[in-house]
């Protein structure tokens, strides 16, 4: 007698009917993982630029230098003049981008203090200057802001944020879920649902009291029906009784509106 559980057993027969009645899978099927390649560092690339630019006269560039570093002082001596007491905060990050800041300062001469009070100001002016000269747009607010904040496809960021809010209402995406999640936003978001809806089932069945707390508790699945390089019919297939089955164990629905909104 099979060990599977009801729902791997309804899945797989389901997959089977649909296997018999669908084409070979085409080349654009298969390679649901293109593209993955982490994107490169955006200070490499500043590099890139600046060493393809032609060198300057050395008179002219030693001008220039010092008319920066009075702009750069003046800059520096208005923020501090303008703040007010200063608060400790305890911040962790990841060793790859500690690194990357280490190397700019140490470049460019700043202190770790000026670099993310100028860093974290400048942001956010950026990001509410994007945000007002939009406002006619057709995307939601919260889309918006991930589009500008995140390097995650927000279908993908919606889809995490939808279906395990059921499990974890707490469910907020944060900068860990975007450096993994970014690297799936070339695979079919179905293939990333269905191993959302799988894991799911998997860990209501098996009884499981913590709750997911990040999108990398999905990936393994994701992963596993992305190799498989599944026909888009099937694909189909298996969401519609997937989302079935879901509903049925969990006893609640999914808003997937998000789907079909403009702009999507």
């Amino acid at each position: 007698m099979s060990n599977a559980s009801p729902f791997t057993q309804l899945w797989k027969q389901d997959a089977e009917r649909q296997t018999a009645k669908s084409k070979p899978a085409s080349n654009e099927d298969s390679n649901l993982l293109a593209g993955q390649e982490k994107p490169a560092s955006l200070l490499a690339k500043t590099e890139e630029v600046l060493a393809s630019l032609p060198a300057k006269p050395a008179s002219k560039l030693a001008e220039e230098n010092k008319s920066a570093s009075r702009s750069d002082a003046q800059r520096l001596a208005d923020l501090k003049k303008s703040r007010g007491p200063r608060t400790q905060i305890a911040i962790r990050i990841s060793s790859d981008i500690k690194r990357e800041i280490d190397e700019f300062l140490l470049k460019h001469g700043i202190t770790q203090q000026d670099f993310f009070e100028l860093a974290a100001s400048s942001f956010i002016s950026k990001v509410l200057a994007e945000l007002e000269s939009k406002p006619a747009s057709k995307l939601a607010l919260d889309d918006r802001r991930y589009d500008l904040l995140f390097k995650t496809d927000t279908r993908i960021i919606n889809l995490f944020r939808e279906y395990n809010k059921i499990l974890n209402p707490e469910t907020k995406w944060k900068a860990k879920d975007d450096a993994v999640a970014s690297r799936y936003n070339s695979v079919d978001l179905r293939v990333i649902e269905i191993g959302i809806i799988y894991t799911q089932s998997n860990y209501i069945e098996s009884g499981l009291t913590e709750p997911p707390q990040s999108f990398k508790y999905y990936v393994a699945e994701i992963d596993k029906f992305a190799r498989q390089g599944f026909p888009s019919q099937l694909l189909d297939g298996m969401l519609e009784t997937g989302r079935k089955n879901w509903r049925v164990i969990t006893g609640r629905e999914v808003d997937l509106k998000f789907l079909k909104e403009p702009g999507k």
